[in-house]
């Protein structure tokens, strides 16, 4: 197991554990209770990245169905029982 590696998170929301969703390719989120204002407002996924390698990301609840934004920038999604990360895309002019 690499140094860095942390395993997800289980909270106890009104006295019932909410374990983290795990997902294919050793993707997982935490559960949305770690959103909640007693719990910190954000919660971690481990995402993957364009580049093929996964990653811990820091996230906050959904904004909508399909998506969830990241702190620093981009979103992740749930597509095909995989968390994926998109970085921000960048608006070129001219």
């Amino acid at each position: 197991m690499p140094a860095r590696f942390r395993p997800p998170r289980t909270c106890r929301y009104l006295g019932h554990p909410e374990p983290p969703l795990r997902m294919k390719q050793g993707t997982w989120v935490e559960a949305e209770a770690f959103c909640y204002a007693g719990m910190g407002m954000h919660r971690r996924a481990r995402a993957l990245y364009p580049d093929g390698k996964l990653r811990i990301v820091r996230c906050g609840p959904p904004d909508t169905f399909f998506s969830v934004p990241v702190r620093g920038g981009g979103w992740i999604e749930f597509f095909d029982d995989v968390v994926t990360f998109h970085p921000p895309q960048t608006m070129g002019f001219g």
